[in-house]
């Protein structure tokens, strides 16, 4: 049998103290009994696919008989995450995400039967080697091709609204609910043997630390929310063209959203609630007298360090003050230890009460290209063979012959390097490009290693020789990523709209802000490439 301690609250004289006690022990007998069955379970399933609703109805309508039920709202903000997580609208937008990255690559290159290593491999001319068209796809050409089955690609608004629209709302009322326990030192919540799934286990106490640190964590998760929807990150799809479009200044993306200054002060106000609650509940647990074998969070040798809590608590006014009022840091913020630390004052508060309107506007001028590189772990494999070529040897320049043409082909382009006599580069060069060219790879290069070579002696006159050649190479999926061309073309033109990015570096000037993080002329880049496949 569930036991709890409820010391109830100030009821209103029209509350039905009772008939919520005996809801509330419906609530708890439904939750104990979801619990046992999932935990035992042959066949489990993710905790988003139990239905946690019974025990959640029970606990809100116990609430509407008497609001200050302590039980009743624990239980009602625990279940209320808990069915938001089984909620369809919610698990249907994120499967749909894991459904189309498991085979999907946002922004990748369209396969072609012109484009088989999905780079220009910049051959050299006049060498003989198959003319192959890597040139740029152009941008009306692409659309990516999908079997019919295949739905539109999932949109990251989409999944902006289902944060804004129903995670909120229940972050918001399981903080509400969260706090009219918080307020009880004496409350306990005890998770029976069987709500652990287990009927020979010890009976666990929730008491008012653990209520305060799981508001903390709510409080955190709100804040992390309310910021994920303050800004339009939408693509209207994953090409190469809607990724120009959207990073092209002036364009809605990565602009704030309707509401979206309302979202990032609320966002602040609850990261500021969650430092008061983790102050509180480090407070809770050093007060704590009774026994503590049977309690979640334990100072203790084998649980929590004194210290570690002391030093946590020590640092929440620091956390604070950072979110409300400016700040100065000495620190190596160009980082280069020949140069010494510099101080700089800092206002992270006004990212929340006054968050830029547009990132992509407090960056100079610049223009959007793309480029292709190869994303993700690569399929790897080698090809060898022999080729018969002829070559002319001159009169009075029969003997020994002994070469060797190494290519080295990547994202970057082409390298050769040929030794021995250059009577046999062109055959050489000629019998590596018709190995690769033969290759017919289908996805993007990561690199490619080819050597081709002779050795033997040859007489004067037409010969055919039999040339021997390998490849190796990795492919992966080719995708599109950014390039920023800056319309300055010197390191002093290049002037910041807003070196103080909306005063959370207040006072900086640009030449300032540029130095005290060690961009100089000599380490400038006109061209910034936003290279996130990682190759």
């Amino acid at each position: 049998m569930l036991s709890c301690s409820d010391n109830g609250g100030p009821t209103a004289p029209t509350n039905d103290v009772h008939g919520a006690d005996s809801l509330v022990q419906l609530g708890n007998a439904a939750l104990e009994r979801l619990l046992f069955q999932e935990l035992n379970s042959p066949d489990p399933t993710r905790p988003s696919d139990v239905d946690f609703s019974e025990p959640y109805a029970f606990y809100e309508h116990a609430i509407g008989l008497d609001p200050g039920n302590r039980t009743a709202n624990f239980g009602s903000a625990i279940t209320g995450l808990l069915v938001l997580s089984a909620d369809v609208e919610v698990n249907a937008a994120f499967d749909e995400w894991k459904a189309y990255l498991d085979t999907h690559t946002p922004f990748e290159v369209p396969a072609g039967h012109n484009k088989p290593l999905g780079v220009p491999l910049g051959l050299p001319a006049g060498s003989g080697a198959m003319r192959l068209p890597f040139d740029v796809v152009p941008a009306s050409m692409l659309a990516i091709v999908r079997t019919p089955i295949l739905a539109a690609d999932p949109q990251i608004g989409r999944a902006q609204v289902i944060l804004r629209d129903r995670a909120l709302p229940k972050l918001a009322t399981a903080l509400a609910r969260l706090q009219v326990v918080a307020v009880d030192p004496a409350y306990q919540f005890i998770v029976t043997p069987r709500m652990q799934g287990d009927e020979g286990a010890s009976p666990v106490e929730i008491d008012q630390t653990d209520v305060l640190a799981t508001r903390a964590a709510c409080g955190l998760l709100t804040a992390a929310t309310r910021v994920a929807v303050s800004y339009n990150l939408g693509f209207a799809a994953y090409d190469s063209t809607n990724l120009v479009n959207a990073l092209t200044q002036g364009s809605g993306w990565l602009a704030l959203a309707p509401g979206g200054a309302a979202q990032m002060a609320g966002a602040r106000t609850a990261m500021l609630d969650a430092i008061d609650d983790v102050d509180h509940a480090i407070t809770s647990l050093k007060g704590e007298i009774d026994n503590q074998d049977d309690d979640v969070i334990v100072i203790g040798p084998n649980d929590l360090a004194r210290a570690d809590v002391d030093s946590i608590q020590q640092n929440l006014p620091n956390a604070r003050r950072g979110l409300t009022t400016a700040t100065t840091r000495v620190d190596d913020w160009d980082a280069n230890s020949n140069t010494p630390d510099e101080p700089l004052t800092i206002n992270l508060g006004n990212l929340f009460t006054n968050p830029p309107a547009d990132w992509k506007a407090l960056l100079p001028p610049y223009t959007v290209s793309t480029e292709q590189r190869s994303n993700g772990a690569g399929t790897c494999d080698y090809v060898t063979g022999s080729t018969i070529v002829t070559v002319v040897v001159p009169p009075g320049t029969a003997g020994q012959y002994d070469s060797q043409l190494y290519r080295y082909v990547s994202n970057g382009g082409s390298y050769d390097n040929f030794g021995g006599s250059i009577l046999l580069f062109p055959a050489l060069t000629s019998v590596l490009d018709t190995a690769i060219g033969g290759l017919a790879l289908g996805n993007c290069l990561q690199y490619l290693n080819g050597v081709s070579q002779f050795s033997g002696a040859l007489p004067a006159g037409s010969q055919s020789i039999s040339v021997d050649w390998r490849v190796s190479y990795c492919t992966g999926r080719c995708v599109y990523i950014p390039v920023m061309t800056f319309d300055a073309t010197t390191f002093e033109q290049w002037v910041l709209p807003d070196p103080t990015f909306g005063g959370i570096l207040p006072g900086q000037t640009s030449s300032e802000m540029l130095r005290t993080f060690g961009v100089t002329a000599q380490n400038w880049e006109r061209r910034w490439v936003l290279n996130w496949s990682g190759n």
